[in-house]
């Protein structure tokens, strides 16, 4: 199935910030978070691999490309902990984060990104 971009944007930032905030409220423990946080790192991070997603899995393949979404997601999560006052993060909460992130990022590129349809 094909659909538009603005229909695949909207799911992939639904799904990010789902998991971004899901991480924010279920691991305290690791970092500090508040839904404003949340939603603005899930839309960053939701632009930048909406961009990557357009070029890197047809310069490669899609394990590279989520690959590739973890690690930004992961990188972007700590650099918020020092962009956004009151938010504090561990490595360890950035890397949970680009886990759940590169899960949503599976469902992503399998249901939406052109290319391997299944006829």
């Amino acid at each position: 199935m094909r659909y538009g971009l603005i229909t695949s944007f909207l799911i992939k930032w639904l799904g990010t910030v789902a998991a971004v905030l899901f991480i924010g409220l279920f691991f305290p423990l690791y970092g500090v978070m508040n839904l404003f946080h949340a939603v603005l790192l899930g839309t960053v991070i939701t632009i930048v691999g909406f961009v990557a997603d357009r070029v890197i899995p047809t310069i490669s393949n899609h394990i590279v490309a989520v690959f590739s979404d973890f690690l930004m997601a992961a990188v972007i999560t700590y650099l918020g902990n020092f962009i956004l006052p009151g938010m504090r993060v561990t490595w360890t909460f950035a890397v949970i984060t680009g886990l759940l992130v590169a899960g949503v990022e599976i469902f992503f590129h399998a249901k939406f990104l052109p290319g391997r349809e299944r006829g």
